[in-house]
């Protein structure tokens, strides 16, 4: 098997970055967030890249959820 190193500083580039956004955004550019983040791309992915790079970055609690479905029961983890 094949090693890949220095990946970690690859996912944290602004190109990466960027790209992760562009792609995020696909289909949700009216949400308010997203145009709050497209007004000053630069200082959020900033803010963002510098929080990675520091290894602070922190997702929000899941929220847990059952689910039934066709007589089955799923157990649905959201974010807020």
């Amino acid at each position: 098997m094949k090693r890949y190193g220095n990946l970690y500083e690859k996912i944290y580039s602004m190109d990466n970055l960027r790209s992760a956004h562009k792609n995020a955004k696909k289909g949700k550019g009216w949400y308010t967030e997203v145009k709050m983040i497209d007004s000053n791309e630069d200082y959020y992915l900033g803010i963002l890249q510098e929080m990675l790079i520091n290894k602070t970055y922190q997702t929000s609690p899941y929220e847990t959820f059952i689910k039934k479905d066709s007589g089955k029961e799923r157990e649905i983890f959201k974010l807020p």
